[in-house]
Parts: structure tokens; sequence; C-alpha cells
């Protein structure tokens, strides 16, 4: 898609004005109009709250040409959907409160769990499935993660030592959205719905 917006205008030899002719172009234009998605799901059905991870993702893929800030965005929106997540499924579970808050609030917030270790143990445990048991989104995951960092680290959204394209971008966030909304849940499993 262009990024520009252009006008195109054909012209007789002389640089005059075409005439006017049933059926056929003088000229052509592209006009790039950004809105927001969240603004007309809203208009659509306000009674319902976008969820945040949601807001984060079509933040992500509306700041894109915008590799860096796309990616970390992408990734928070996928920090938030789990522990999103997990806090429910821990209340239905038989995990004492005092036990969770424990495992989730320790004095020094490097002894928490990792979102790596949300979308595997902590994960499995309350679901019954992990992340990891699926390759594809434990990979994509992943990569979204390593992008995340380098970028935040190091200023280039990298991957393996490759620094990532708009479309290697659009991918990952792809996989993270996994095609909301209808389309389908972020990295969850097909038989729990967020939603």
């Amino acid at each position: 898609m262009s990024k520009t917006d252009w006008t195109l205008r054909y012209l007789n030899d002389d640089g005059s004005e075409l005439d006017q002719k049933k059926g056929l172009f003088r000229g052509n234009f592209f006009k790039r109009i950004d809105c927001s998605c969240t603004a007309l799901w809203d208009a659509i059905t306000p009674e319902y709250e976008v969820p945040p991870w949601v807001s984060l993702l079509l933040d992500a893929e509306q700041v894109l040409p915008e590799v860096g800030p796309s990616v970390v965005l992408g990734a928070t929106a996928l920090e938030i959907f789990i522990s999103s997540i997990l806090n429910p499924l821990a209340t239905d579970s038989s995990i004492q409160p005092e036990l969770w808050g424990w495992i989730n609030s320790r004095n020094q917030w490097m002894a928490n769990p990792s979102v790596a270790e949300q979308y595997d143990t902590l994960l499995g445990v309350l679901l019954g499935f992990s992340l990891k048991e699926d390759n594809d989104l434990w990979k994509a995951f992943s990569n979204l993660k390593k992008a995340r960092n380098s970028f935040v680290h190091e200023g280039v959204a990298k991957v393996g030592g490759k620094p990532l394209s708009e479309d290697d971008v659009k991918i990952l966030l792809e996989n993270a959205n996994n095609g909301y909304p209808p389309r389908g849940q972020m990295f969850c499993p097909p038989f729990f719905s967020p939603f």
C-alpha cells in the first residue's frame, strides 16, 4: 500500500486538459485515510469495552511502518493478555489466594514469574495447556519477545541477529492477534476463549 497521497492527470501532448469522454478517465488519485478500528467498534457496540490487549494490538498495526514501536506495543499486548487470563483462572482454581499473591507479587519484581513462565508453567497448571505445547505459537511468541527486547535495549528490532522488516512485524502481529475479532484468540488454545 502506498504511504504517499498522489494525483495523476492525463493531458494532451501540449499539456492541455483532455476533453471529457464518457467511459474514459482523465486522471486518478490515491488518498490514504487512517481510521481507528477501536473507535469504529465502539460506535457499533457502545456497551462493549474493548480489552486493553486488543487496543494495543490495533495500535501496533496502526504505527506500522514503524517497526520498533509496533513490536513493543504487540509484546505489551501479550503481557497484559496473559495476566488478564491467569488471574481469573487462579480465582476459579483450588489455588489459595495467598499462594497466588505470593507467586505473582514478590518483594523483588525479578522474582515474579516472567511472561514466558506465565505462558508456559502457569498457563499449564491453571488451564492444562501450555503455549509451549504448540511449537508454532511458542516460536511466534518467543520471536516477538526477542524483537521487543532487542529494540528496547539495542534500538533495532531483530530476531536471530536479522533486523525485522515491516512485513516481518505484520506476521508477528498476525500470530499474536491470531485473528481478533472475530477470527480467533490471541495466543490462546482454541477451546478457551477470553472474549
